[in-house]
């Protein structure tokens, strides 16, 4: 997937792009943590030297949406779905009747999965930034540097 953005801060071999929604958009969650601010800055791999003001090209790699995707939606419905079957039947034993059981069961397994899933994307998606392409337009006013 390619998207177009501005460079707002660059930092060695990484570089801050500030993005808007676009029509190739299919809301697979990567930019969740965006929520609630005006303009969408993303991460990305600055292997072409681009500089602060920038226009440039951004591309993901197809599978990156995937197992993003995979990893934000499926792996805390399992935990869910796994916590509650486990609480229902281990939970009684401990004096629970078997529906909270299930409950308290998929809200820890839930809560778990996603810190489990906060030290995924700090290890998973630090390695596998979106690069930049091309710079399509320079902070200076030269067009088409790659």
């Amino acid at each position: 997937m390619k998207q177009v953005g501005y460079v707002v801060a660059v930092r060695g071999g990484v570089a801050d792009i500030a993005v808007g929604e676009h029509s190739e958009c299919n809301k697979c969650g990567a930019c969740l943590a965006t929520i609630g601010k005006k303009r969408k800055e993303v991460e990305v791999a600055n292997g072409i030297g681009a500089d602060v003001g920038d226009k440039v090209e951004v591309e993901t790699a197809p599978g990156f949406t995937v197992v993003a995707a995979f990893l934000l939606f499926i792996v805390p419905i399992m935990a869910g779905a796994i916590g509650a079957i486990a609480g229902y039947h281990l939970l009684p034993a401990a004096g629970l009747g078997r529906t909270p059981g299930a409950v308290v069961g998929a809200v820890v397994l839930v809560a778990g999965s996603l810190l489990l899933l906060r030290c995924a994307e700090r290890v998973y998606f630090s390695k596998h930034l979106p690069n930049i392409v091309r710079v399509l337009a320079s902070g200076d006013s030269r067009e088409g540097r790659s």
